[in-house]
């Protein structure tokens, strides 16, 4: 499932009033530190448990931009973002800095439970933001679930 495998390094998202499914982290915390993504599924189409190792992310964040970087790839992808950790699921707005999307927003999106994140981010700007964290089959969504390696 190599097509995953490429499109995950596009992987958007965000972060800035994050919160976990079941309690608020304080303003401003963003789950930093390297992630691992453990499941990758591409319009309802799942990678494999070995494909889904090759995917150490780096995620580093400041009060509205996430920089993102992938083991072993030297490019980092910039985003500005809004979230909304009151909603259930939690909602993200997207804003990729450059690349074919540049600009333009992206509804999405997430869970967040200390070391655990799903993230359901739309392969290209959407006019409707997903209602669930999930990639039905011939969806143009993506869901990627990490975990926190380090911190």
């Amino acid at each position: 499932m190599s097509v995953i495998i490429r499109s995950s390094f596009v992987l958007i998202f965000l972060a800035g009033s994050w919160g976990y499914a079941d309690e608020t982290l304080p303003d401003n915390s963003a789950p930093t530190g390297v992630w691992e993504v453990v499941e990758a599924t591409e319009c309802g189409l799942t990678a494999s448990p070995e494909e889904c190792r090759k995917l150490h992310v780096t995620f580093t964040f400041t009060k509205d931009r996430m920089f993102m970087t992938r083991a072993g790839i030297r490019e980092n992808l910039e985003f500005t973002f809004t979230a909304d950790s009151t909603r259930n699921p939690g909602w993200l707005d997207l804003i990729p800095s450059d690349g074919p999307f540049k600009g333009k927003k992206h509804l999405s999106v997430y869970e967040y439970r200390k070391n655990d994140l799903k993230l359901c981010i739309p392969k290209r700007p959407v006019e409707e933001r997903p209602a669930k964290v999930e990639s039905p089959r011939g969806s143009i969504l993506n869901l990627y679930v990490l975990k926190r390696l380090s911190q």
